[in-house]
């Protein structure tokens, strides 16, 4: 087991080589690398999203203070706008997938908190976003792993399987915060 700290909390106050001084300053060697923690260097659909971000530079910090990515944060899926264009939206998923390969993370948290008015769920929808992420992960060997929250179709334990059965890979799978059950 790893211990890896999110930097994403940090990323509003501190830039990546903050949240890494402050990674290494607690003794932990791994973190959770979202796109929003990497400098801006082009345009990119969304903060999200890892186009358009200096990945060269967030390797070069990593390396200098020799921690790794255990796992990447794909958050497209907290970005309205960026998730209903789900064509646009897909193409970015797999880019995180290469992404997650490149820095060697095996896991990509993701979310769709923000895919669907209400509580629906649509599974059509689902394929068209997701499917081609699924594939490059199968392909590659990262799993994804979908975070449940409280406030849209991933709220219970049931519609969360009925998500991870529709797709059936070993590589979708949810990272099951026990606790977004009980908001």
């Amino acid at each position: 087991m790893k211990l890896g700290l999110n930097i994403n909390t940090f990323s509003g106050s501190d830039a990546l080589q903050g949240c890494l001084e402050l990674t290494q300053g607690f003794g932990i060697r791994n973190v959770e690398l979202w796109a929003n923690n990497c400098a801006v260097i082009g345009e990119s659909p969304s903060g999200f999203a890892f186009s358009g971000k200096d990945l060269d530079a967030a390797e070069k910090l990593l390396a200098k203070f020799d921690i790794t990515v255990c796992c990447l944060t794909f958050g497209g899926g907290l970005d309205r706008g960026f998730a209903a264009d789900r064509q646009g939206f897909a193409k970015e998923f797999v880019y995180a997938v290469e992404v997650a390969k490149r820095f060697g993370a095996g896991i990509i948290n993701h979310y769709a908190d923000e895919f669907f008015d209400g509580n629906g769920l649509d599974m059509a929808a689902l394929e068209v976003m997701w499917k081609p992420a699924i594939r490059k992960a199968e392909e590659l060997g990262i799993v994804l792993a979908l975070e449940n929250e409280a406030h849209d179709f991933t709220q219970s334990p049931k519609t969360m399987k009925k998500v991870i059965d529709h797709f059936a890979s070993p590589s979708f799978k949810t990272n099951y915060d026990p606790n977004n059950y009980f908001h």
